[in-house]
């Protein structure tokens, strides 16, 4: 819910808000999320919901360098790529955390052990 121009009261919101960036001082990051109502007027320099902006700004006497984005669709500015085969990954650095702890040894001796035929019976 947001106000408008010249409007009394709140209405539904139009679109996300996201100011992101990094403090300059000690480099630390920022964010906040908001809504806002687009109010409709001619000009896109005076509709924070029309245009997403990017540069340095002060923020609560802190100078930031970062960006104001925009965004009037379902995910709320938060657009994230799928990578393919990431699922590999994680077996990967298990085995990879494994081998430096020596489970990875006794696994493969237990398997070689299995898979070995079975001697024959002492008479």
């Amino acid at each position: 819910m947001g106000g408008r121009k010249q409007r009394n009261g709140l209405f539904p919101a139009s679109a996300c808000v996201k100011l992101s960036g990094f403090y300059s001082d000690d480099g630390t990051s920022m964010i906040i999320r908001d809504c806002a109502v687009d109010s409709a007027t001619l000009t896109i320099d005076t509709e924070l919901t029309r245009m997403s902006h990017c540069g340095s700004f002060e923020f609560q006497d802190r100078y930031v360098h970062g960006c104001i984005s925009a965004c009037d669709s379902f995910d709320g500015c938060n657009t994230a790529v799928m990578r393919r085969g990431g699922w590999l990954l994680a077996p990967a650095l298990a085995l990879t955390l494994a081998a430096n702890t020596g489970v990875v040894q006794h696994v493969l001796l237990a398997l070689t052990l299995a898979a070995a035929p079975p001697s024959p019976p002492d008479r």
